[in-house]
């Protein structure tokens, strides 16, 4: 059975779904050959002596466009032809009305804030964009030139009270704490000053010293600490004369603060970046680009816990936080001595006294002894002397033990010295975006568009699908063969 056919020579692409006008094509009639396939057909027809070298054809029986894949000549005027249908062009009006989930095509919107979706199949630059952003995220508070010291100490009502003690203030007390004993009485000839100065200054040293339990030197301005009473302090019952503000222990000074992100592109372009902030001494670290993309700004949130010197920082890209970290700012201050100590004074002060005692009983006693002999005309003998020359060496015994006693130095510490090498360091946070351009940006996007990622139906361009499923009359291996072109892109034509 004959039927009509148009033979012509097309110029589209094989992934195309564009409908070739056949008026001016090659018209004559053809007949099926045994066994009849209409979607890889092959058929005879008589069509002079020339070679044919069409590429394309239309059965106007069937509303199909078919791919030349063969010619042969079986004899003189007669070919055979091979064919398979192209599904695109001849199902054209399904596809364009099937709704699908398109992952690329029409948009070529750079404009599109809500398309952010990284084009993987584009070539990037190997040498990033680079672009920064800082900012003082501690809020002032940090100071490499104007700190305070922090002392925790038992004070004289007997709790641990924690000072805040200026800069100058602190060589105040360091000199009182350690005054030298030996030096302060050195011009007190009378015993029973040096054993009230004595009393008085009871915690001079060792004691007071072990009445401290900490003591830092913390890189943030006064200002910042909040105060709660002020006076003197006290280490146990010793009053330094040393004026400072009592500070709660639990005080943590805050600080909160914005940095925009350089974003160079408002596009999918922006998960071709890289994302790395410097946070004063936490160090380098790197922020997840997925997390920020859609954020403008990250908040950073800075504490400081005054008591020990720890800081945290928290980052936030809008509601997600993309780093916690955490670090020591506070250097250990050491508060000592090296003095007579009191209790071995005092030990020293009562022998070396109660000898001098001893030492004028014996003296008084040969004397009166010696009287008595020679008034007596000998009567009582030279025992007497010899009694009280042993107690004046006896006394001076002691004299010489208890001077050696309270003259014997002794070294008293709390704490100890310790540095902060992050404090030469820059006390600004620093955002630095590396943004890798695609390759010729301009030329891709003008025939493969941008991602869309969202439900649609096809439209002219570029369309690339996601689980494309036709609607129409279709037999199941055209349906297959479409689904497998529209998820693998073809252009709509």
């Amino acid at each position: 059975m004959a039927f009509d056919i148009y033979l012509g020579v097309v110029n589209k692409r094989f992934n195309s779904t564009r409908q070739s006008d056949y008026t001016g094509w090659a018209h004559t009639t053809a007949v099926w050959k045994n066994a009849k396939d209409i979607d890889n057909p092959t058929i005879e027809l008589t069509f002079g002596s020339e070679f044919p070298n069409w590429n394309y054809m239309y059965i106007p029986a069937h509303t199909a466009y078919y791919w030349i894949t063969r010619i042969e000549s079986v004899r003189a005027g007669v070919w055979s032809i091979s064919a398979t249908m192209d599904v695109l062009a001849t199902f054209r009006s399904d596809i364009l009305a099937t709704p699908t989930y398109i992952e690329y095509g029409f948009n070529t919107d750079t404009t599109a804030v809500e398309r952010r979706l990284a084009d993987t199949r584009q070539n990037i630059a190997s040498v990033p964009t680079i672009v920064t952003a800082s900012a003082d995220v501690t809020g002032g508070t940090v100071s490499t030139t104007n700190g305070c010291y922090i002392l925790s100490a038992v004070g004289a009502s007997g709790g641990v009270s924690v000072w805040r003690v200026g800069q100058r203030d602190m060589p105040k007390l360091l000199q009182s704490v350690g005054t030298d004993i030996t030096n302060a009485i050195a011009d007190m000839s009378d015993t029973s000053e040096i054993i009230k100065y004595i009393g008085k200054n009871a915690l001079t040293q060792g004691s007071a010293i072990s009445a401290i339990r900490n003591c830092i030197w913390l890189p943030i301005q006064p200002q910042y600490i909040e105060v709660e009473t002020f006076g003197n302090v006290f280490l146990g019952d010793f009053d330094t004369g040393v004026p400072a503000y009592t500070i709660n222990a639990k005080t943590i000074v805050k600080a909160e603060t914005d940095i925009k992100i350089p974003w160079i592109t408002n596009d999918w372009k922006r998960m071709n970046s890289q994302i790395i902030v410097y946070v004063p001494f936490i160090g380098t670290v790197g922020i997840p680009v997925d997390q920020c993309n859609n954020a403008d700004k990250l908040h950073f949130t800075w504490c400081t816990e005054v008591l020990n010197g720890g800081v945290s920082i928290r980052i936030d890209a809008g509601e997600y936080p993309v780093y916690t970290g955490s670090a020591q700012i506070g250097s250990s201050y050491a508060i000592g001595s090296s003095n007579v100590p009191t209790s071995n004074f005092i030990n020293g002060s009562i022998q070396a006294i109660g000898g001098a005692i001893t030492a004028g009983t014996g003296i008084l006693s040969s004397t009166v002894g010696v009287g008595l002999a020679a008034v007596t005309g000998g009567l009582i003998g030279g025992d007497m002397i010899t009694e009280g020359l042993g107690s004046i060496a006896s006394g001076a015994s002691n004299i010489a033990s208890g001077s050696m006693q309270a003259l014997t130095p002794v070294i008293q510490c709390a704490g100890s010295l310790t540095g902060n090498a992050a404090l030469g360091q820059s006390m600004e946070a620093k955002i630095v975006l590396l943004y890798y351009p695609p390759i010729d940006d301009a030329g891709f996007r003008s025939i493969y568009g941008y991602p869309v990622m969202r439900m649609g139906t096809p439209v002219a361009g570029y369309c690339k699908t996601r689980g494309f499923s036709v609607g129409g009359n279709q037999r199941l291996s055209e349906k297959c063969q479409i689904m497998q072109m529209m998820d693998s892109g073809v252009f709509i034509e």
